[in-house]
Formats: structure tokens, C-alpha cells, sequence
């Protein structure tokens, strides 16, 4: 810049001198001092490539234009002109304003000077007309455009140089991070991967930054495996990045270090280099080897806590058999009822007993991670409906509604675990009816999200009972945890049910939480995700009665009752209609048959206020209702007390609540003599809450029973006294095993936990003995203490058919021989109670 405004000024200068040496009209020629002026000019502009010229550029600049001033304030004088002396004055004040960097100071001097000279020249020369106006002009303009272009000239300087400043100090913070930094970093080639930087914290692992410029990461040593150096240069070369790859890397001293790389390519003067980040790990691998080292200790602590709870399970149920195994055999012998008293309160605490222990058995498992949920096939509609029975016999000893209710949209075969889901529908249950002193206990089953494959159900199990208050339902899912001192006083329980509710509820995908307001009930919802199933080919074609155009009416004072039963019939066709007792069906029954559109269908309330069902049932059949008419009584508690009233009324059956879908289709079937299709599902056996145990009737057989408890092998024996059955009994397993080499048994009862040898041993002996001697299988079920998952695959892995959870009663294990010993049948369903 500064050698362009040189060349412009003596460039302009020697045009100008030439082009006004002389007067107008008269021959043009240069005089000496003119071609001294410009040769002086043509020196100053060759000084500019003096290899020292750049410091000393502004005093030789001014020094220059000062003689070319001055030459032509001379050449202008003896001329007898000043247009040479203010042409040039104006081309040296722009060109050194314009072109030239000066600072305002220099520019004042120049411009000073070039003032000077031409001040000089117009004092000593005669003004020529009107040339004087011209020349103070053209001197302000100059001025003006000199002083201007150094004002842009310093603001871009002091723009420049404020850049250039803010660039050194970002370089500057650039390396000071790079030199504080405590991971390594290293800037490489990409072509050759030779070092061009290496951050301090290399001297970390021995090497000297400086020495290692130059040089490879292989010729330094730095790499400790080969393998990794090529996983390294395939990465950046494919990727152009490395996120995180752990490799090994050797200190100077030959001392391997675990290290995290991350690299880059980027662009550093002019040519692609990888940038580095070395992190050493050693501190984060200890940490991880501590933390393996705990979590196996960890889980070697579970493990001992697992057994530990799995042998006092085994410890606590096995006398629990025997003590409540007695217990029933005395309330089948004559007592008084101050000794029945006795007996129900050790049945009654030793089941309490029993439930206490499994929870804690369950929360056990659970925090551990050993409960793993099952994938099952399962009917939902029958699952929901038996749990909901299980506490039927309870809620009707305080006088409950107790009712289910699965909403149209929810597919009643699910595939999930069974087991666990009604775990939770029992205990969610079990607590609404213990309490709720009046009023009802429903359980709501409804479709949230899902689609074809799967499905969220929601469950809300509501209550009229206590409720909780505000200050206690956040904690309420707790361990130990219950509303107040005063609810566990009055009610009992260990607190841990809810607890098991939830962390169930997790491992199905779902949450769990409470609506509740005190002294006006609870309702507590969960939610579980489920595969959707497919039905039976038999249950695809029903097995429920087509009721369309069948006109019902539904009468009962409890409005969910009516809800319920108005879902079921509406889903089968049947145009239903609902009162609340019995003067208002009387009412309408009367003005359905005057209207000529009679109920086909009436189903009554056996408990309602005022009027029950069986005398609506009775007016019914002497007035309005029609002989065809089917009615059907719903009760709460069983009919036999009222058997001659029923059939004084002229009906033949009735269904106990809760009601279930099947039973109410079947007896409406049955009432109306329209045939159902043939069901699918194979019902499970009837809770002992709805049915007192049925002895089957055995044919003769012969088992060996392998038990350490001598009053364990006592009530086995008393368990087996009433039948054909003919019993040997060994303290251990090792006896078991002599006895089963020397006789043949129709089956075997075996201990899991016994002394000498154990149950496990004894029955995969008992198996090899059969295969060496080509001899038939023989059933062996394994009675256990441990009723976790883990165990039943021990024993099924031991060689054992079936599992037998103690305490067990009498109907159980008489089921369990029955089972293993005989053909398999046809279950029975379960039908509606017929009125003989």
C-alpha cells in the first residue's frame, strides 16, 4: 500500500510538471529542475524495496515528499506560475492521505508542508485573474479528502489491529488450555501421522512434548498393542472421528496405562492433522474392578440371603404343615364349641402366619431380581371372577356387595403371567373387604391402550370402607407401611401387601396408585401390559345363549349390580331394562305385559329393602308375569334356609354373587332351554372359601413318603387313614432310595430338605435306578418348604412330577395323587345351584 501511494504521487507529479512547464501557447518543454524533481521521485520510490525500508518507511516518506515540495515551491517560483505548485500540492495531499497509512500527527505534517509550499508560491508570485479562487479551493478540498482518508485509514488500522488482537489472545487462551489441559493432547498428520504438537500433560507418561514433534506414535513406542494402532487409523481414516475407543498405551518406562482416545481431522495450515484427546483411566478401571468386585459380593450376600430365606421358609412351613394339618383333623372330630373356638383361632393365625411369610418371601425375591414373570396363556374373564369368588364367603359374613365388572372392549385371552396377576387381584381384594364394614367392594377391568397383539388394561379395585387420609397415601405403597398405628391395631397386617402390589405391577409394565378420601373409601388402579391370545377353536364359537330380541329386567338396589348385569345381557343381544326394588318391578312388569311387549327375562335381588326377591318373584308369578317368563333369583349367601319359599315361588334356580359370566349364561340357558355352545376353557378347580373339599375316590395305591418331620409323616398317615391307600415312611432320602430299589411304588411322596441326603439327591437317583433297570416311571411329588419358581425347577430338574407347596391340607395332596397316578379327565364345569 504504502509503495502504490509512492508510485501515485511521483507518477502524478512528473504529469503535472510536465504538463504545465510552460505558458499556454508556447512550446512545452522540461526544465532541469522538473527532471531533478521527478529523478528524486523515481529514487524515493526504488528506496522502497530496501530490505529495511518497512521501519523507516514514514521519515523517508516525509522526507520525500518535503524535497518534492520544495523543488516544485521552486520550479512554481521561477516560473512565474502556482498551477504547478497547487497540482502538485494536491496530488501529494492525496496520495499520502489516500493511500498511504499514516496517523493523523504525520498527516498534519505532511499536509503542513505541502501548505507551506504553496503559501510560499502564491505570496511570491502575482495572482493570474481568477486563479486564486480556484487554488484556496482546491487546497481546502485537498486538505479535507487527505484528513478524511486517514481518519478510514486509522479506523480500518485500529479495526485490523483490534482483530489481530482478539485473534493473539484467543491463540493465546487456545494454548493455554492446551498447556493446562490434564488429558493429552496430540496433534498428528493424517498422511504420515507424524507429531506436530504434544500438550505438557505427555510428561505424564515420560516423554518430553518438544521430542516428540517429528516423530510417530509407533517410533516414540507409544502404542502397546498393534491391533488397537490399526482399529485407531481405520476408524479416523473411515469415520474422520473417534468418539471413545479404549485402548492400552505404554509409559517411557514401559508401564502399561488403560486410556479413552478421542480424535479429529481437521484442517491446521493448510493440511488435514488428527487431533488427539488422550483420557487415562486407570483411576475409572480401579473404580470398575471395585464396583464388579462389590456387586459380586453383592450378589454372593443375595445368594445367601435367598438360601437363608429359602431354608427358614422350609423351616417355618414344615411345622406350620403339621400344626395346621392337626388343627383340621380336629375340627372333623367331636368337639365342644369352646374347643371349635380354639381350633378356628389356630387355623385362623396360622393362615395369617402363612400370608405374612409369603410376603415377605415375595418382597424377598423381588428385591434380589429373582422374580421373573411368566408368559402364560390365560382365560382373564375366569381369572378375575375366581379371585373376586376367593373372598366371597367373607364379604357376605359383613353383609358387602362384592361384584366384578370387565368392560366389552377388553379381550378376555390374554397371554402374561396369571400367577402374579391374581397375587395382586387378591391382595387388592383382600384389603378392600377387610376394610370396608358397608356397602360394596368392586373390582373394574378396562381397556387403556394397546392394539391388535397387545393390550394396557387398567384395574380399579374400589371400596366404601375407612379410606386414607391425604397426609398418608403417598407413602401408602411403602414397606410396613399402612394409614395410621390405629388401622394396624384394629385390622392387623405386616404393611407389605401393597408394597408387593407395586413392584408386581412394575415388572408388568404398569404402574400403580390410590383415589381414596377419608371415611368415604378408596379406589386403588393399576395398570399391566398383556399379549393378546387367541382363543380356543371350541371357545370361538361361544358357549354363551344368543338373547337377542330378549327382552330382560334387571331389579337390585345396588346400582353397580345393575350396571354389571346390563353390560353381560347387552352383550349377548338382550334389550335390558333396570329398577332398584321390587314394588317398581311389579310396577313394570305390569305395564310391559299391558303394553304387549312382556319380559322374557326377569333376574331379582334376593336382598333388597323392603321387599326381597323371592316375594317379588312370588307376586310376580300370581299376577303380571307371564308362565314363560324366566326369573332368576342373585343372592349374596346361600339359599338353603329359603329352599321352600323358592319353590313355593315357583323357581327352580339360583346363582351366588359375585356373579360369574359363565354360571349367569348358563342357568339363563337352561331357564330359557336354549342350548349353549360347548365352552373351551377348562375351569380351575373351586377355592375352598366356595366348597368344602371333595375326597376323591382312589383306587388302591402304594406310596413311599421320604419325610424327616415325624408329625409330618403322622398327618400324611392321617391324611391317607380314610383311604385305600397303603403308606411306607423313611426319615431320608438314602432310606428312600433302599427302599425304592427293593419294591415297587405307585407313587412317591418326597421331602425336598432332609437330612443324609436330601430330596433332590434321592429322586435323581431314584430316576437313574429306573433307567439302568429299563423299570416304568413312577410319579415322585416334592414336598417343600420353598415355594419360590427356583425351587419347583429344582425339583422338576431332580426328576419330581409335581410340586406340593407346604403347608398343604388334605383336599390338596389327595388332589396332587389322584392327578399323577390316574388318566387324566374331562374337568367338570361348574353350573348354577339348582333348587331340589
Amino acid at each position: 500500500m504504502v509503495r502504490s501511494g509512492f508510485l501515485m504521487v511521483v507518477l502524478w507529479g512528473l504529469f503535472t510538471s510536465v504538463w504545465t512547464s510552460s505558458s499556454p501557447g508556447t512550446p512545452t518543454a522540461v526544465s532541469g529542475l522538473e527532471i531533478i524533481q521527478g529523478a528524486i521521485g523515481v529514487v524515493g520510490f526504488m528506496l522502497t524495496f530496501l530490505p529495511g525500508f518497512p521501519r523507516f518507511w514514514k521519515p523517508a516518506a516525509f522526507g520525500l515528499v518535503t524535497i518534492l515540495v520544495a523543488i516544485d515551491t521552486v520550479i512554481g517560483v521561477m516560473s512565474g506560475s502556482r498551477i504547478p505548485a497547487l497540482v502538485t500540492i494536491l496530488l501529494l495531499c492525496m496520495g499520502t492521505g489516500a493511500l498511504a497509512p499514516w496517523e493523523p500527527v504525520w498527516q498534519f505534517a505532511m499536509d503542513s508542508i505541502c501548505l507551506a509550499g504553496w503559501t510560499f508560491a502564491w505570496v511570491a508570485v502575482p495572482a493570474h485573474g481568477n486563479h486564486a479562487v480556484y487554488e484556496w479551493f482546491g487546497v481546502i478540498i485537498a486538505g479535507g479528502v487527505a484528513y478524511l482518508g486517514s481518519i478510514l485509514r486509522k479506523r480500518h488500522t485500529e479495526a485490523r489491529n483490534e482483530t489481530e488482537r482478539m485473534l493473539r489472545e484467543s491463540e493465546s487462551k487456545l494454548r493455554r488450555v492446551f498447556e493446562a489441559s490434564l488429558d493429552i493432547i496430540l496433534i498428528s498428520r493424517l498422511c504420515d501421522g507424524r507429531f506436530v504438537s504434544a500438550s505438557p500433560a505427555l510428561r505424564a507418561f515420560g516423554y518430553d512434548p518438544a521430542e516428540l514433534v517429528g516423530a510417530t506414535a509407533l517410533q516414540a513406542g507409544i502404542w502397546a498393542n498393534l491391533a488397537e494402532r490399526e482399529e485407531f487409523i481405520r476408524q479416523v481414516t473411515a469415520n474422520g472421528r473417534i468418539e471413545n475407543l479404549e485402548v492400552t498405551l505404554r509409559r517411557r518406562d514401559g508401564s502399561l496405562v488403560p486410556c479413552l482416545l478421542a480424535a479429529n481431522v481437521t484442517e491446521l495450515g493448510g493440511e488435514l492433522c488428527v487431533v488427539t484427546v488422550v483420557r487415562d483411566i486407570t483411576l475409572l478401571k480401579e473404580t470398575e474392578r471395585a464396583l464388579v468386585a462389590e456387586r459380586e459380593k453383592a450378589l454372593k450376600a443375595s445368594a445367601a440371603k435367598s438360601e437363608f430365606v429359602a431354608s427358614l421358609s422350609h423351616e417355618i412351613r414344615t411345622p406350620m404343615n403339621a400344626v395346621l394339618g392337626i388343627a383340621e383333623f380336629l375340627m372333623e372330630t367331636p368337639l365342644s364349641e369352646e374347643q371349635r373356638r380354639y381350633v378356628r383361632a389356630i387355623l385362623g393365625n396360622g393362615a395369617a402366619l402363612l400370608d405374612l411369610l409369603n410376603e415377605v418371601l415375595d418382597l424377598s425375591r423381588i428385591e434380589s431380581g429373582q422374580l421373573v414373570l411368566e408368559e402364560t396363556a390365560f382365560d382373564l374373564v375366569d381369572l378375575v371372577e375366581r379371585a373376586a369368588e376367593t373372598f366371597a364367603v367373607r364379604a357376605q359374613e359383613k353383609n358387602l356387595e362384592l361384584a366384578t365388572r370387565i368392560t366389552p372392549e377388553v379381550p378376555a385371552h390374554l397371554i402374561g403371567d396369571p400367577l402374579r396377576l391374581r397375587q395382586v387381584l387378591l391382595n387388592l381384594l383382600g384389603n378392600a373387604v377387610k376394610f370396608t364394614e358397608r356397602g360394596h367392594v368392586l373390582l373394574t377391568v378396562e381397556r387403556e391402550a394397546g392394539g391388535e397383539d397387545s393390550a394396557t388394561l387398567r384395574f380399579s379395585v374400589e371400596d366404601t370402607g375407612i379410606g386414607i387420609p391425604p397426609d398418608r397415601i403417598d407413602r401408602i405403597f411403602g414397606r410396613f407401611s399402612q394409614a395410621d398405628s390405629s388401622t394396624a391395631r384394629k385390622y392387623g397386617g405386616s404393611g407389605l401387601g401393597l408394597n408387593i402390589v407395586k413392584r408386581l405391577v412394575e415388572l408388568m409394565g404398569g404402574r400403580a396408585w390410590v383415589e381414596s378420601e377419608a371415611g368415604r373409601g378408596s379406589t386403588f388402579r393399576f395398570t399391566a401390559q398383556f399379549k393378546v391370545g387367541s382363543a380356543p377353536e371350541a371357545a370361538r364359537d361361544g358357549g354363551e345363549p344368543d338373547l337377542t330380541g330378549v327382552r330382560a329386567l334387571v331389579v337390585d338396589d345396588t346400582a353397580v349390580n345393575r350396571i354389571i348385569l346390563r353390560e353381560m345381557l347387552s352383550s349377548r343381544g338382550a334389550s335390558v331394562s333396570e329398577v332398584a326394588d321390587g314394588p317398581a318391578a311389579l310396577a313394570e312388569v305390569e305395564r310391559a305385559r299391558r303394553e304387549g311387549s312382556p319380559y322374557r327375562v326377569i333376574l331379582l335381588d334376593y336382598r333388597m329393602p323392603g321387599m326381597d326377591g323371592i316375594e317379588v318373584a312370588k307376586q310376580l308369578r300370581e299376577t303380571a308375569c307371564p308362565e314363560k317368563t324366566a326369573i332368576l333369583i342373585l343372592s349374596s349367601d346361600g339359599m338353603g334356609a329359603q329352599l321352600a319359599r323358592m319353590r313355593e315361588a315357583g323357581l327352580s334356580l339360583y346363582i351366588v354373587k359375585p356373579i360369574r359370566r359363565a354360571e349367569l349364561f348358563e342357568a339363563l340357558a337352561r331357564l330359557l332351554d336354549i342350548a349353549p355352545r360347548p365352552r373351551s376353557a377348562a375351569t380351575v378347580p373351586e377355592s375352598v372359601a366356595t366348597r368344602k373339599p371333595v375326597v376323591p375316590a382312589m383306587r388302591p395305591l402304594r406310596i413311599l413318603l421320604a419325610e424327616d418331620s415325624p408329625d409330618n409323616r403322622l398327618l400324611v398317615a392321617a391324611f391317607l387313614k380314610k383311604t385305600l391307600c397303603v403308606l411306607e415312611a423313611v426319615e431320608n432320602g438314602e432310606q428312600a432310595v433302599e427302599k425304592f430299589k427293593h419294591a415297587r411304588y405307585d407313587a412317591v411322596l418326597m421331602d425336598m430338605q432332609m437330612p443324609v441326603m436330601d430330596g433332590y439327591a434321592a429322586a435323581r437317583e431314584m430316576r437313574a435306578f429306573e433307567r439302568e433297570h429299563g423299570l416304568g416311571h413312577t410319579p415322585i411329588v416334592a414336598l417343600t418348604g420353598d415355594a419360590t419358581h427356583e425351587a419347583v425347577k429344582m425339583a422338576a430338574d431332580a426328576g419330581c412330577d409335581q410340586h406340593l407347596s407346604k403347608p398343604y391340607n388334605r383336599a390338596a395332596l389327595l388332589a396332587v395323587l389322584e392327578n399323577v397316578t390316574a388318566t387324566p379327565r374331562d374337568p367338570l364345569p361348574r353350573v348354577a345351584a339348582a333348587v331340589r
